[in-house]
């Protein structure tokens, strides 16, 4: 995505006309000329924002669609986080990332990023992977194979430290963060708690009083983190076996592990993700040292289940921060139930003490 100037926020369906779209299209280096709009209808299963495919008629360069990711109604302050993250993770980083992500045309956003919106290629054919029914280890091995790509890619890379600094630990910052995720699982559990085994509520508890604990430790080596690498942000094209990356809105940098056990433990049902997990990291270690990157077997186990603390933050302060819905409280679920098996499995709370 280029940073040339481009036309004003707009982020309702009979906004997107023919002028606005040719503006942004020629924004993000495309010479199109826009001339109708064929039909714009709602897409995918966001929690945090809006999106919608946009068909057009125009030039030889005008695509035949695309798709506009915009404000979900109700937004919150955090949301208006992740809309600013993602623009700046296509404008700063997504320059030098390795792996298949979706093209971005044109963002911006104003009201200090409480409405945004970001023009993107239209991935059809391809299909949102399934956060509630899960998936096969097929999918899970495509899916860390970009992973790895992305994360070798950009491995200790100068552009980090422009787009997520590394800072010291600040304990008005921690304090603030562990009370937030204790606020943050008591409602989780206050909404989903009879949906889930006494264990999993043990472990979400136990993580609340250890997040300082995972929050401090294992931070480094530093690459980029997608934060939400999942299903939901994962399409998947059967004709060509591709997997690509969408929704950078958590995009940060951080321990490459994290990305990692979110996308194994939130994917996979634990009795298929147990006989599974040796061969997945193996393979995403040998497609890391594609790009000079070594993490030998019990770094890499490490890594693994210190990450597996990331899947149970995520879980619980997204369903915290997002807009509630019903398929959201049953991803939610699934996500909690996974996750926490996989603690269990690991003994991963022992690492935060």
């Amino acid at each position: 995505m280029t940073m040339q100037p481009g036309p004003p926020v707009v982020d309702t369906p009979d906004a997107f006309t023919p002028t606005w779209l040719t503006a942004a299209l020629r924004a993000g280096g495309l010479d199109a000329r826009v001339a109708e709009v064929v039909d714009v209808r709602r897409v995918g299963t966001g929690q945090m924002a809006s999106c919608f495919r946009i068909g057009l008629r125009g030039d030889h360069a005008t695509p035949a669609s695309v798709v506009a990711k915009v404000a979900a109604p109700g937004a919150n302050a955090m949301a208006a986080n992740g809309y600013r993250q993602e623009l700046e993770f296509y404008a700063r980083v997504a320059p030098y990332a390795a792996g298949r992500l979706a093209r971005a045309y044109y963002g911006a956003s104003i009201d200090d990023g409480a409405r945004f919106v970001l023009l993107l290629e239209d991935l059809a054919p391809a299909a949102q992977g399934d956060q509630i029914a899960g998936c096969d280890i097929a999918d899970v091995g495509a899916a860390l194979t970009n992973l790895a790509d992305l994360h070798g890619s950009l491995w200790e890379h100068p552009v980090l430290d422009e787009f997520a600094p590394a800072s010291p630990p600040n304990e008005a910052m921690e304090n603030g963060f562990a009370g937030f995720m204790t606020l943050g699982t008591e409602q989780f559990l206050d909404w989903y708690r009879d949906r889930l085994a006494d264990a999993d509520v043990e472990v979400l508890r136990a993580f609340a009083a250890l997040t300082r604990g995972f929050r401090n430790n294992r931070t480094a080596p530093r690459t980029i983190l997608h934060g939400d690498y999942r299903l939901d942000n994962l399409l998947y094209r059967r004709d060509t076996g591709e997997c690509i990356i969408v929704d950078w809105q958590t995009a940060g940098a951080g321990a490459a592990g994290h990305d990692l056990a979110y996308c194994i433990t939130t994917s996979l049902e634990p009795e298929v993700r147990r006989g599974a997990e040796a061969g997945l990291l193996a393979a995403y270690a040998a497609q890391l040292r594609t790009y000079g990157v070594v993490r030998d077997d019990a770094t890499l186990h490490e890594d693994y289940v210190f990450g597996i603390g990331h899947g149970i933050v995520i879980t619980v302060l997204g369903a915290f921060t997002a807009v509630r819905t019903d398929r959201g409280d049953d991803m939610f679920v699934a996500m909690a139930r996974r996750v926490c098996a996989a603690a269990r499995d690991h003994d991963a709370l022992a690492r935060y003490a």
